[in-house]
């Protein structure tokens, strides 16, 4: 990507690849790097603006990435990906509440989003109500794909580092690394 851009600086498939590929790596501040470019180039461009929300929330500048998610709703509003992006988001910022409205409109959008789906349940194991996270992981479970579990797996995890005492949370990480 980078030769291509450095030929034919204004091939956008080739800037938006390895804003992409960037995102993908976790190499959110060269991706947020690229990305103001990129938003300054291409003003409303979904896929830029999506990425650079991506890179923000990478960097942990949640409340900037909700912000440009909201912004993509309100001329976007059928797009479940960026309601789910928008959700975990919004659980970094410590917004459950708000990530759980979210996170619930993007499986409204679409049903098979099983890592949206997982994340409700996070959500609710992290606030101790494991009632509620046996039901939306149990969701999860029916339409999760192998891959999926990992995900979720890591981030009961990475939740356990802040609330280590939480017996949810622990509950959650057995009931998922049992399947």
């Amino acid at each position: 990507y980078q030769a291509v851009n450095h030929i034919r600086p204004d091939f956008r498939p080739a800037w938006t690849g390895l804003l992409t590929a960037y995102n993908s790596l976790k190499s959110y501040q060269k991706a947020l790097d690229l990305a103001e470019f990129l938003v300054k180039a291409n003003p409303g461009d979904l896929e830029v603006t999506a990425s650079y929300a991506i890179a923000l929330d990478g960097v942990e500048r949640k409340e900037e990435a909700i912000k440009q998610y909201k912004a993509i709703i309100t001329k976007n509003p059928g797009i479940a990906l960026i309601w789910g992006n928008m959700g975990w988001s919004q659980y970094g910022a410590g917004k459950y509440a708000d990530a759980i409205i979210s996170s619930r409109r993007a499986v409204e959008l679409d049903p098979k989003l099983a890592y949206v789906r997982f994340n409700i349940g996070l959500l609710y194991a992290v606030q101790g109500d494991m009632a509620m996270a046996i039901k939306e992981y149990n969701e999860a479970i029916k339409v999760a794909q192998p891959a999926d579990y990992k995900g979720a797996v890591d981030d009961i995890r990475d939740a356990l580092k802040k609330q280590s005492d939480s017996s949810a949370l622990k509950e959650a990480l057995k009931l998922l690394k049992n399947r």
